[in-house]
């Protein structure tokens, strides 16, 4: 079959860039049991530029299970553990050698954390999809700062343990959490700058929750759990932002407040304040 110079040309340049570019990629992997040295209880920072997160829960006697696949000309991968007074720090890092396009597939990791050990989590994530299923860990504290990302956090299993603070910083992203209520947290606080936000906060509550939600310019799906007492308050620019209730039983007790009729009497109780400048918020309750 006759075919025209051009594309015969264009298959023999197809052919050259497909070879130099499986020549020049460089995969490694690498697989790391962290085991406790003695460590009652873990610090846990890490700090991922970009590519894609796996973390979940794992009954293990060891630390941590690391398994990493990256390449070393585009990423630098590090695991440090020390343990001081009992207290095991775990510190883990990918970041980019080059701030050019990046293929999240390039740089892979899944990160199993022991539920064994009570912990404080500090997590931030660049241009990542990541997803962290951390159902069953005992976290007391919890802090995360998502940058451009994708991201889902899962708590399938009830936290043991209470979460004093559960702390999000969220930048031009999208993020998806489910189960919220299992994290048994005290205190959860998102600052939302641009982006969209799924927060599902049924699960199990023990005792009273406070959340505080700031949302600059996006929107916002909120479920809370139906049989749990409520008090919403709401801060909203006038004309910019919305904040609608669905399937709800609360009245309007003052200028933008609301509450459950049975709230003042509950010991197991939310009390939630929404502040939202540019966007939309909607509210719904569900078993």
């Amino acid at each position: 079959m006759y075919r025209p110079r051009f594309w015969m040309g264009c298959s023999h340049l197809l052919v050259a860039l497909m070879v130099v570019t499986t020549v020049s990629a460089r995969s490694m992997h690498e697989q790391k049991k962290i085991d406790p040295d003695g460590a009652k209880r873990l610090e846990v920072e890490f700090n991922f530029s970009a590519g894609e997160l796996r973390m979940d829960a794992i009954d293990s006697k060891t630390v941590a299970d690391i398994d990493i696949t990256y390449d070393d000309r585009q990423s630098d991968a590090t695991v440090e553990y020390e343990v001081d007074g009992g207290v095991g720090r775990l510190f883990l890092e990918s970041e980019l050698k080059k701030k050019t396009s990046f293929d999240t597939d390039d740089n892979e990791w899944s990160v199993g954390l022991s539920s064994r050990y009570p912990m404080s989590m500090d997590l931030n994530l660049g241009a990542s999809d990541a997803e962290l299923e951390l159902g069953g860990l005992q976290i007391e504290q919890f802090k995360i700062d998502v940058g451009a990302a994708s991201c889902h956090i899962g708590f399938t299993e009830p936290n043991p343990v209470r979460m004093e603070r559960f702390s999000v910083e969220a930048g031009a992203c999208s993020i998806e959490m489910s189960d919220i209520g299992n994290a048994n947290f005290e205190s959860f606080e998102l600052e939302g700058g641009v982006g969209s936000f799924d927060l599902d906060f049924r699960g199990d509550y023990t005792a009273e929750s406070s959340i505080e939600l700031e949302i600059g310019i996006g929107s916002a799906d909120i479920t809370l759990p139906r049989g749990i007492p409520v008090r919403i308050e709401v801060d909203r620019a006038p004309f910019l932002s919305s904040v609608e209730f669905h399937r709800g039983d609360v009245d309007e007790i003052d200028d933008d407040i609301y509450e459950s009729a049975d709230f003042e009497s509950a010991d197991v109780r939310i009390i939630m304040k929404i502040e939202v400048g540019l966007g939309s918020v909607d509210i719904t309750w569900r078993r």
